[in-house]
């Protein structure tokens, strides 16, 4: 049995897409600053992926080509565009160079941070992001009409979520 990633198998391949999609985004959407050109890129890479089918062994190499890919083809979109004159473009070129390692690492947070905060509950969700809002405890249980305990029970749940995921990973 191989330790290869299977993306022949449509489901495989929906669920890796699935599982990517937020830190890709986020990562395409800091290189190039608009969301719609981001979305197109890594639509472009995912469907080479499809169509090549190349052989990665684990997720890590996946994730390293997808990177690089959409790094790639933003660059060049930079190059190649025509709101830019060629200096700006080149000074823009070069900030793009020395800033990607920090991106993809922004961008692997932001995904890890999404998807525990999309695992917690609605109740957790709304009271951590009462805490998040600068609010007390105090604060919190009577907006949501809660004890104290239970919105100190919430937020540690909340951040319990957030260091077994990153653990986890």
């Amino acid at each position: 049995m191989s330790n290869e990633l299977d993306l022949g198998k449509k489901s495989n391949y929906h669920r890796l897409y699935s599982e990517m999609y937020t830190g890709l985004k986020y990562f395409a959407t800091k290189l190039l600053n608009s969301e719609d050109e981001a979305e197109d890129i890594i639509q472009d890479v995912w469907i080479k992926v499809w169509d090549k089918k190349p052989v990665f062994e684990n997720k890590h190499q996946l994730k390293a080509y997808l990177y690089q890919s959409i790094r790639n083809a933003a660059l060049n979109q930079i190059r190649n565009s025509t709101k830019k004159g060629e200096y700006q473009a080149g000074i823009l070129i070069d900030e793009f160079e020395e800033d990607i390692s920090s991106k993809i690492i922004e961008s692997e947070i932001y995904a890890l941070v999404n998807q525990t905060f999309s695992q917690l509950s609605d109740a957790t969700k709304r009271v951590y992001i009462e805490k998040l809002n600068g609010k007390k405890y105090k604060e919190i249980a009577e907006d949501l009409d809660i004890s104290v305990n239970t919105v100190k029970k919430h937020i540690n749940n909340a951040n319990h979520g957030y260091v077994s995921i990153t653990l986890s990973d």
